[in-house]
């Protein structure tokens, strides 16, 4: 028996402790592939960066991540939000609704190659919180569509 893309990323998402929803995506929103273009784009800027060499880096970018996706009201009320992470298949599979748990450790769980790699988006698809890998460093990109 073959496990789906949608199956894996689930199971990924439910390692680092968000609770994966089934419950429909708001239509009319960017895509997956429209929201990573805009983190990998040449004008993206992080706004923050955490050292590969930092021995607690998969803390401090989780930490990096959640004061940002905070900042820019990612998550609604009920801690829902929508999730992409990195791989093959994650444009197939689209967004994934999540819900936050204060014990969920995405950039130790949520990879692709062994780096921490997703997009978080709000369920109105206003604005996004990324984390990447950049050379030598983890971004955590923040993005606001218009």
């Amino acid at each position: 028996m073959t496990i789906s893309r949608r199956e894996i990323q689930i199971q990924m998402v439910t390692e680092s402790g968000l609770r994966a929803l089934d419950i429909p995506v708001n239509t009319g929103i960017p895509t997956v592939e429209e929201a990573w273009m805009a983190v990998a784009s040449m004008e993206t800027h992080p706004v923050a960066t955490v050292s590969q060499e930092d021995p607690n880096a998969m803390e401090e970018v989780d930490r990096q991540w959640r004061f940002h996706a905070s900042t820019v009201s990612l998550m609604g009320a009920d801690g829902e939000f929508l999730m992409s992470v990195a791989g093959r298949g994650s444009r197939e599979v689209g967004w994934l609704p999540v819900k936050w748990s204060k014990d969920s450790k995405l950039a130790a769980t949520l990879r692709c190659d062994g780096d921490p790699e997703f997009v978080a988006m709000s369920m109105d698809g206003r604005f996004l919180c990324a984390v990447t890998t950049e050379e030598y460093d983890y971004w955590i990109v923040v993005h606001r569509f218009d």
